[in-house]
């Protein structure tokens, strides 16, 4: 198996990655990822951005990968392979090909569509944690939010039914970003705020396609006297398909029914503007969340990979030539 930069490499080669993967996302998540794979080109062909194509011996392209290093973080943006071997090997080239000055750490949170790639993951020193891509079909779902919970919304504590969940409103990014600083305790955000910068994070989300466009008609908040007690984020991922970004709901305000009402309102919504599917992402260790949206209807569809390697952890595994 043979590594190649993949800014030495064939046009056509690198193209016909992002067009099967780009074929891909659509049939198994309803995700459009057109956005991403022109950003990713462009980042490539213009400024350079690292990666690499697995070569078999007759040539043929066995996988790919990228990567940037960005605030001390070498962030893996995607590792794609139809072997162990080429799973291996393009991860051995991630973790020592390039410069990497100044890396504190290395991590990724990406489809789990490479064979291998979680033992790899284990074996070069990363805390590997799956997070599973659940789907709720819309199709006949129940529209009027009265219908939403099985039970008047005025018994779930501390939302009586004349205080609707509300819409987003220029301003709030601050106040989301303060609230999933709350919500996730300890570490448990380090895959999505690596640093603890939650309004960057939370700005990428409203102002990049990455994880697809944001929604205001979509996204609901719970307000109240002393800052935000919830708040569902939703994207747009294809023309049939919303996403939930970000569900969060403040420790104090919590085992109410606030979260479960949050998500069914989202669907509700979406449903009203022919969304067929809501997908979310969930952590396998979140098993509370996990219970809450299997109840609800969700189904797992596929899985991602969120692992992270600090610099001084050493490689217990050597790729193979």
């Amino acid at each position: 198996m043979i590594l190649r930069d993949w800014c030495e490499a064939d046009p056509a080669a690198v193209r016909a990655c992002y067009e099967r993967e780009q074929q891909h996302w659509l049939d198994r998540l309803s995700w459009d990822t057109t956005w991403t794979w022109a950003t990713v080109e462009q980042a490539r062909f213009a400024r350079g951005l690292p990666g690499f194509l697995a070569i078999d011996g007759a040539g043929h392209v066995r996988g790919w990968t990228f990567y940037v290093l960005d605030d001390g973080l070498v962030h893996i943006g995607g590792l794609v392979a139809d072997s162990e071997a080429a799973t291996r090997v393009l991860l051995d080239g991630v973790l020592h090909g390039g410069d990497q000055t100044g890396a504190e750490a290395t991590a990724c949170f990406v489809l789990d569509r490479a064979p291998g790639f979680a033992t790899a993951l284990a074996d070069h020193g990363f805390a590997v944690e799956p997070f599973h891509y659940m789907s709720l079909s819309l199709i006949d779902f129940p529209l009027h939010p009265s219908t939403l919970l099985g039970v008047a919304l005025s018994e779930v504590e501390g939302q009586p039914e004349d205080q609707p969940l509300d819409a987003w409103r220029d301003g709030d990014l601050e106040a989301v970003a303060a609230l999933l600083k709350a919500s996730y305790a300890g570490d448990a955000g380090r895959h999505f705020a690596p640093h603890g910068n939650w309004e960057k994070y939370t700005t990428a989300l409203v102002e990049q396609a990455g994880c697809g466009v944001f929604d205001t008609s979509l996204t609901r908040l719970a307000r109240g006297d002393a800052g935000l007690h919830g708040a569902v984020l939703v994207t747009c991922v294809s023309p049939a398909a919303a996403h939930i970004a970000q569900l969060a709901v403040h420790s104090e305000w919590r085992g109410r029914g606030l979260a479960s009402r949050l998500v069914r309102e989202a669907a509700a919504r979406a449903a009203t503007v022919g969304k067929t599917e809501l997908t979310l992402l969930v952590g396998e260790q979140n098993e509370p969340a996990g219970r809450l949206y299997a109840s609800m209807g969700f189904t797992r569809k596929a899985t991602f990979l969120a692992a992270r390697r600090e610099r001084w952890q050493a490689s217990r595994f050597i790729a193979a030539s």
